[in-house]
């Protein structure tokens, strides 16, 4: 599978509308689940980022994402290039108060990872608002 592909098969498998641990879910089990050519998740050419944060310049909402970070070598070895897969889910920024902050998925298994990712402070404190978006995008890095 190609990074555009996974782009593809995410988006039909978390419509607009899906409820956030649902979708949160659906995205850990996809990385679980799938392969991207040349990104090898046991030399962490393929790996996984649980983000928040928010209102920022560019965004005026609080988001919680899941990125799928996907980097490539060339044929010698060497690496190339990199290219990420986000996932966004959006909320009103004046109902959430939190410092921003990342886990990336690191020495522990996809289970424990997504207790952290129900269990974080984040999650609790937007999982009973309405999500303004859930959005997605591809680009390199």
């Amino acid at each position: 599978m190609t990074p555009h592909e996974a782009l593809e098969e995410i988006e039909k498998r978390i419509p607009t509308g899906t409820p956030l641990e649902v979708a949160l879910r659906e995205f850990v089990e996809f990385y679980v689940s799938t392969s991207i050519a040349g990104c090898p998740k046991e030399s962490e050419g393929d790996m996984l980022l649980f983000e928040w944060g928010g209102p920022y310049p560019w965004d005026d909402c609080f988001s919680l994402s899941l990125t799928r970070q996907f980097s490539f070598n060339d044929e010698d070895g060497e690496y190339d290039h990199m290219q990420q897969l986000h996932m966004h889910c959006r909320y009103d920024a004046r109902q959430v108060s939190l410092v921003a902050g990342n886990e990336w998925l690191w020495e522990q298994d996809t289970d424990a990872f997504f207790k952290f990712v129900l269990d974080s402070p984040c999650t609790e404190a937007v999982k009973n608002l309405d999500m303004r978006s859930l959005d997605f995008d591809l680009h390199d890095v």
